[in-house]
């Protein structure tokens, strides 16, 4: 597989979990999208296993949190 099919792959992955934070911050809150326990939960498992995301789709658990984070000041300047 080419370096940049692996890229858009990966980014096409990230922003299915992406996508699904949000859905769940539709049905349960901020709270519980901050919480890392939220991707041992549809879709999330559709997706990948909790630590293949955090530390395979996202490089780290930090950028993981970074990216909800964004995600979390995105929909607060929508409301």
């Amino acid at each position: 597989m080419a370096v940049g099919n692996l890229v858009k792959r990966l980014q096409d992955i990230m922003r299915k979990v992406i996508e699904g934070l949000m859905e769940k911050y539709g049905e349960v809150g901020v709270t519980n999208i901050e919480n890392p326990q939220i991707l041992s939960l549809n879709p999330f498992t559709q997706i990948a296993k909790r630590p293949r995301i955090m530390r395979g789709i996202f490089k780290s658990p930090e950028e993981y949190n970074e990216a909800v984070r964004d995600l979390e000041n995105e929909l607060y300047k929508e409301a």
